[in-house]
């Protein structure tokens, strides 16, 4: 969605915000942005940060326990896209499967 604002594209700033700081340091999430775009930046911060931001925008994950005897686990969460303006206030938000044409849709709305 990002790439097909063109050059508007450069007033945005993508975050991905992690609901799982115990696992996603900066370093997992800056590899895991990456690999969806580069503008994208990743942000974690203390389990107690993290709770009051999933708490304010509605947002939530919930680790399931890997298969028996594997000490890894799985994060159920939600896959939101939440708008907000250059004010830091909340405009729009879009299920994650929402086509990239409805999301650049609602982001032209900031831009132009």
């Amino acid at each position: 969605a990002i790439k097909e604002l063109g050059p508007d594209a450069a007033k945005l700033q993508p975050l991905f915000i992690t609901v799982d700081p115990e696992r996603d340091t900066p370093e997992v999430m800056g590899s895991f942005t990456a690999a969806f775009d580069p503008r994208i930046v990743g942000l974690t911060g203390s389990p107690q940060q993290i709770a009051a931001v999933s708490k304010a925008y509605g947002a939530y994950g919930v680790a399931r326990q890997g298969e028996a005897g594997d000490n890894d686990y799985l994060m159920d969460h939600g896959t939101y896209i939440y708008i907000m303006n250059p004010r830091g206030q909340f405009v729009e938000g879009l299920d994650s499967d929402t086509p990239s044409s409805g999301i650049a849709a609602a982001l032209d709305e900031l831009v132009r």
